[in-house]
């Protein structure tokens, strides 16, 4: 059996002290919250099969131009891609 010297322990310490770097805020992060939720819906309802026929780039491209019309910085069609069709949280 190995001997615990403590290293684990003071990893967890400073782990749990520290501000853990979880990268930069995405597009999607830096919307209102009552945005986020709302898309949210809508990446549900592509992940069910909501938008039959229609591409995940075009939805990517709906999503844009709404956005920017309320003017909300968003991604490129490609980022939007990604984040539609991640596994929600």
């Amino acid at each position: 059996m190995k001997k615990n010297t403590g290293i684990v322990s003071d990893i967890d310490g400073l782990i749990t002290s520290q501000p853990v770097f979880r990268g930069l805020p995405t597009w999607f992060d830096r919307l209102p919250p009552s945005a986020r939720a709302e898309l949210s819906l809508v990446r549900d309802k592509y992940a069910e099969g909501g938008y039959p026929g229609v591409s995940k780039r075009a939805i990517a491209r709906a999503v844009i131009s709404v956005a920017n019309e309320r003017g909300w910085a968003v991604s490129k069609a490609q980022g939007v891609v990604a984040w539609l069709t991640q596994k929600p949280e």
